[in-house]
């Protein structure tokens, strides 16, 4: 009996040990031939017959003070794990990320949130990789959080070739969205690549662009500072076909226009083209006139009776903000918006118009359109109506005292159509000198989308990483160098050596 005793002992450490053996097996799915439920189990068995067959043995023991202390340690421990394990559980069932970056680098920006919301047919988004490929990866798990249509996977081209083939991908790196029968292939996985590829692949047709020409308007084809060479490769790398449009000789607008567009003209308009024009809001037409300082467009026939009116003069901000990003104040700065589609999210952020005009909005309209102010000045800047070099100045009755008008939006139901035309004083900001500053690009495609009513195009669009170099002059560099390397340290050794020497003393 005292021999089964001393056997019996050792059936409680038994009975963890193969408890132990079995989650552990069960766990990591282990290739043994014992199954691991019947190592939990069994081992689940031994541990109660053991704790049964010493009960009284264990009582005694569980009556000492050191036992008590003890096991009330361990539940406690027992509990905390069971807690963590709980928040560790929910947290992977039910994961939220932060992004912590200042310009939120790695989240989503609001319009690859709004495509992925809106997408009507799945997208599938194949990225081509040596490895895992975590940041695409991490990448990818962001779009399928903002979209449920939005499927991925990571494949290596050398252990699956066939795959490579198929989507004719000839490098690692390359990435190919599918939806239906549509494919999109790109070279790099950016955001805004991925965005507008998605774009593409579920977009039932290509809606068409036309730029005025014939005009002096800005060139749309142009890669100097002041054509609109990027305005039109973002248009075309979001599905839109951008051709130009010479009212003159085509005398009438083509009725595949989604948007008639222009920009920056120097010269009058012909009567037949403001007519064309006419004709083309009258049937629910959609224009975007941005116009400049000090040039006669030919439109006040067309305008003011919806409302809107281009003022004679060119608009000054004294209140040294542009200064701080090397402009003049003939740069005015706007930072508050009032609230439309267009300008939506914009709060908290920048678009500059070097030499613009300000923009009337009388009450009374003739055709029924409707206006609506997009941007405004602020308080310390005016419309200079007579602009000398070295001389400007507010002269009161004559200038116009701000907050003025920048930019405004018209609307109008036409049967189940709705006119739209947007009119905004400064043709520069839509330039390649100024597209990507702030939000100046935001602005002039979030327009087009609004006009083009793809509502879903309208919103921040990705942005790339700001340096955050810190860059010293020489002096500056010197005064580091001696004030963490020589002095801190130097001051910390010395401290150390009086004291030494006080305790010495």
């Amino acid at each position: 009996m005292a021999r089964m005793n001393r056997v019996l002992k050792y059936i409680p450490s038994a009975g963890l040990i193969l408890l132990l053996l079995g989650y552990l097996y069960y766990a990591i799915r282990s290739v043994w031939s014992i199954p691991a439920q019947v190592m939990v189990y069994g081992g689940a068995a031994v541990l109660v017959f053991s704790l049964f067959w010493h009960w009284e043995e264990i009582q005694k023991t569980f009556h000492r003070r050191a036992v008590r202390y003890g096991s009330a340690a361990s539940a406690i421990i027992l509990i905390l794990l069971g807690i963590l394990g709980l928040v560790n559980f929910l947290g992977y069932r039910h994961s939220k990320r932060f992004d912590l970056t200042e310009n939120q680098l790695f989240s989503l920006s609001d319009q690859s949130k709004k495509v992925a919301q809106n997408l009507k047919m799945d997208v599938t988004v194949n990225g081509f990789f040596k490895d895992n490929a975590p940041s695409f990866a991490d990448l990818m798990e962001e779009y399928r959080s903002a979209g449920k249509r939005i499927h991925y996977a990571v494949v290596d081209p050398q252990t699956d070739p066939g795959k490579a083939k198929e989507f004719g991908v000839q490098k690692f790196g390359d990435v190919v969205v599918t939806s239906g029968s549509k494919k999109e292939r790109i070279e790099s996985a950016t955001e805004e690549s991925i965005t507008n590829a998605i774009i593409k692949v579920t977009r039932e047709k290509n809606k068409t662009l036309y730029f005025m020409s014939g005009h002096g308007e800005r060139d749309i084809n142009s890669d100097d500072a002041g054509g609109l060479a990027m305005a039109r490769q973002k248009l075309e790398s979001q599905n839109y076909d951008v051709k130009t449009l010479t009212l003159a000789t085509e005398k009438t607008i083509p009725i595949d226009a989604a948007v008639v567009a222009i920009v920056g003209p120097r010269f009058s308009l012909l009567l037949p083209e403001v007519e064309a024009l006419q004709n083309y809001a009258n049937q629910g037409g959609k224009i975007l006139l941005l116009a400049d300082p000090e040039t006669k467009p030919g439109l006040e026939s067309f305008l003011k009776p919806k409302g809107i009116e281009l003022d004679d003069d060119v608009v000054l901000d004294v209140s040294g903000i542009g200064q701080l990003f090397g402009m003049g104040p003939a740069a005015p700065l706007i930072t508050h918006y009032e609230g439309h589609p267009i300008t939506e999210g914009f709060e908290g952020t920048m678009t500059f118009f070097p030499l613009s005009c300000s923009i009337s909005t009388p009450s009374a309209t003739e055709q029924g359109f409707s206006t609506q102010v997009l941007l405004k000045t602020n308080p310390s800047s005016w419309g200079e109506t007579d602009l000398k070099v070295g001389s400007a100045k507010f002269d009161a009755g004559k200038d116009r005292q701000g907050p003025l008008n920048l930019g405004v939006a018209a609307t109008k139901a036409i049967d189940d159509k709705q006119a739209r035309m947007v009119v905004i004083g400064d043709s520069d900001f839509a330039t390649t000198a100024y597209f990507g500053n702030q939000r100046n690009g935001d602005l002039f495609l979030n327009a087009v989308s609004w006009l083009a009513e793809d509502a879903d195009l309208m919103a921040i669009r990705p942005r790339n990483p700001q340096s955050r170099r810190l860059n010293l002059s020489i002096a500056e560099a010197n005064f580091l160098f001696y004030f963490a390397v020589v002095l801190m340290p130097g001051v910390a050794l010395a401290a150390g050596i009086a004291v030494w020497w006080k305790r010495r003393s």
